[in-house]
């Protein structure tokens, strides 16, 4: 795993490591990345996957911020964090061609070129807050046409430049398979290669759960971090994790 800098300097990856507003970062052919921003916002990458981190500004007094990801190339899953819960129009991801809003949600999909699929993966409205919902658009004939998906395991396809995302439809398990297992994910029901029963790498609770003890000590993090004291980052033990910043010396910044 690597990160490539603006200034195009780069530098290999080990856990805990950093990195920093306008980072490229790269997985290798056998390789997931989990990337754990100051606001709980989580991103997963699978195998030869690439994003940038365009922008992130964040004050954990007012969970307050904007945040913006650029999805280059690959699989990949997020969680939505506090930028989005507070103001959702101030959370995008951008695909290769289009764009993705997000409003307190859970998403997966993949890049391939400039063909990108969106799987909106919850939550949903009874799992204790509002209904997730995400709205992906591009740009065709110079304006903006997109497509909302409120249904959790619905999904949207944007098959190229100057081309508006498909309408919503079910994701099966079948299609939903070859991204949930490169990041270490399988969607309920599916086990192994669809069709085979054979073993292979399917959810592990224990892993989701250490996602969410990690964001709640970086929402600890965030408290301290506003009242000046910066306590030791949580690191991940079972998968990388790198926690965003703006600078040399790792501050988030304002």
């Amino acid at each position: 795993m690597k990160a490539v800098s603006l200034a195009e300097e780069e530098r290999i990856l080990d856990s805990g490591d950093p990195v920093f507003e306008g980072d490229t970062v790269t997985t290798g052919e056998n390789a997931r990345m989990q990337i754990l921003l100051l606001d709980q916002t989580v991103f997963t990458i699978g195998p030869s996957s690439r994003i940038r981190l365009d922008e992130f500004s964040y004050d954990p007094s007012t969970h307050e911020g904007k945040l913006n990801a650029d999805i280059l190339k690959g699989v990949y899953r997020f969680i939505s964090g506090m930028i989005a819960h507070q103001k959702p129009e101030h959370m995008t991801v951008d695909l290769p061609v289009g764009t993705i809003g997000i409003r307190g949600t859970l998403v997966a999909g993949q890049s391939d070129g400039e063909r990108s699929l969106v799987v909106l993966l919850g939550p949903d409205a009874g799992e204790g807050g509002e209904r997730g919902r995400i709205f992906v658009s591009n740009i065709v004939d110079g304006e903006s046409v997109g497509v909302e998906i409120s249904e959790k395991g619905f999904g949207t396809v944007i098959e190229g430049a100057d081309l508006a995302p498909i309408p919503p439809f079910r994701i099966s398990d079948a299609d939903l398979y070859p991204i949930m297992n490169a990041l270490n994910y399988s969607p309920s029901g599916v086990s192994g290669e669809p069709g085979t029963g054979s073993p292979s790498s399917t959810f592990d609770p224990a892993d989701m759960a250490q996602t969410f003890t990690l964001m709640s000590q970086m929402q600890e993090y965030g408290y301290k971090a506003a009242q000046g004291g910066m306590p030791t980052l949580p690191q991940s033990v079972t998968v990388p994790s790198v926690m965003v910043g703006r600078g040399e010396d790792g501050d988030s910044g304002d």
